[in-house]
């Protein structure tokens, strides 16, 4: 498990950090399993391929290279989660920055799931099963309550999308835990 996850699991089993740190650390590792796997130059490959004006009639040839950038993504998981996705996203009639968009969110929503059961894996194998179903849980709400399609814009690298936040670091002596 890569370290960002790990923080993810160690915030989710804190009781003293609240959802919305959860969250942020969740996004955070996400935007790092992005920056750690997606290959340089891999989204503009695909914008290329993909822009609007291509217009429906070249729909099919986009699939085509769609699949022919497999051979860039064979050693990334995460970037060919991305191409399965685009060519949905394609499928259901979506095009250009908006296809894109759309194909990077699920791509980073399937990662959030697959890896937060590794992380409750892991965390049965050092903690009681009643420690591991609340990481679970505080995980799903992460997932759950996380804007993807904001950490997708950021992660394609979108004008539109929010400022990056990472996990705010408590620094005063004010910052403790939230109370209600």
């Amino acid at each position: 498990m890569r370290r960002h996850w790990k923080r993810l699991a160690k915030s989710a089993s804190n009781a003293a950090c609240d959802d919305r740190e959860t969250i942020e650390t969740l996004t955070g590792a996400l935007q790092g399993d992005w920056r750690a796997e997606v290959p340089e130059g891999f989204v503009g490959h695909l914008r290329n391929i993909i822009d609007d004006r291509q217009g429906v009639l070249f729909g099919e040839s986009a699939v085509e290279q769609i699949q022919a950038l497999r051979g860039k993504a064979a050693e990334s998981p995460l970037a060919s989660a991305i191409l399965d996705c685009v060519s949905q996203a394609i499928h259901e009639g979506y095009r250009g920055e908006e296809a894109l968009a759309r194909a990077a969110g699920d791509a980073l929503l399937e990662r959030a799931c697959s890896v937060g059961r590794q992380v409750e894996e892991h965390w049965l194998r050092e903690s009681s099963t009643r420690s591991a179903t609340r990481v679970r849980n505080r995980i799903e709400g992460a997932i759950a309550a996380a804007d993807m399609s904001d950490v997708a814009k950021r992660c394609i690298g979108c004008a539109d999308a929010a400022a990056p936040r990472g996990p705010t670091k408590k620094t005063g002596i004010d910052d403790g835990v939230s109370l209600p």
